[in-house]
């Protein structure tokens, strides 16, 4: 009976004509009750819950806004970290240019000594055989000095402390210090090229060493490392960086010859 009579109700209520009664507060409770039936199957977030997640949300939006400030600043930094870069790079280059410069007048101001030919070391009784590669060296001594080849004599005192020497780099070294000197080492390259680097820069090549004495120097390291027993493959490995010792040599004397260029331009100056 009850079901017909609400049937009838919602038919009523669906007439144009019919005039929908005042709502009582009983009908509000109904209705809020109903609704809430209606609506025990739906998923509803608790009010706590729901106030949690919001505060997070507004802990992390913060956090956002602040790392994007922190990056802005970072930009900012970062372009004038840029433009003070590239105003170094410009000092720096305007700065080499003027050393190397100044480096050509000061050279230009003192006398180079010239390597010292066969005829101005001392003339020894037997005449010291010219080397070859694959030729025993026989390192004679005669008169206090030994025969390293190619008609070089070294010192008998000076040619023992090198052949003592512990490393393959340290006998290359001051071997080569010992048949050219240093002042002629500084104004040499060893195949007289020039890196391209430096060629961009308007430097000159060196000229390189003297090719007869260069060959001395090879033939005495290879005998000097044959007379250790070294395998063939470690031997011909090891006497390959002949080249890169005296290479490295050389900037060393280089290097400590522009040090005494400035200590003593600084004091000119003084």
């Amino acid at each position: 009976m009850s079901k017909i009579l609400e049937i009838k109700k919602k038919a009523r209520k669906r007439n144009p004509l019919f005039r929908e009664p005042k709502r009582t507060k009983k009908d509000y409770v109904e209705e809020i009750e109903t609704s809430s039936s209606d609506d025990s199957d739906v998923d509803v977030v608790p009010s706590k819950l729901f106030k949690e997640m919001k505060e997070k949300y507004n802990v992390t939006e913060k956090k956002y806004e602040i790392l994007k400030k922190q990056k802005r600043n970072m930009d900012e930094e970062m372009s004038l970290l840029r433009k003070e870069n590239q105003t170094l790079n410009t000092e720096n280059r305007t700065l080499r240019d003027l050393n190397i410069k100044l480096q050509s007048n000061l050279l230009s101001r003192f006398p180079r000594e010239s390597e010292p030919t066969t005829s101005e070391k001392p003339i020894a009784v037997h005449e010291c055989p010219a080397s070859k590669e694959s030729q025993y060296i026989p390192f004679d001594c005669i008169d206090g000095k030994v025969c390293i080849g190619e008609g070089i004599w070294l010192p008998e005192e000076k040619w023992r402390w090198i052949s003592k020497a512990s490393k393959d780099s340290i006998f290359c070294k001051e071997l080569a210090v010992a048949v050219w000197g240093s002042e002629v080492l500084k104004d040499r390259s060893t195949e007289g090229k020039i890196c391209n680097r430096f060629k961009q820069m308007g430097a000159v090549a060196k000229p390189p060493l003297t090719p007869a004495r260069y060959q001395a120097v090879k033939n005495c390291f290879h005998q000097w490392l044959k007379e250790k027993s070294i395998v063939e493959d470690e031997l011909k490995k090891r006497q390959s960086k002949i080249g890169q010792y005296i290479s490295e040599k050389i900037m060393d004397v280089v290097r400590a010859s522009r040090k005494e260029m400035m200590k003593n331009t600084q004091n000119f100056e003084q």
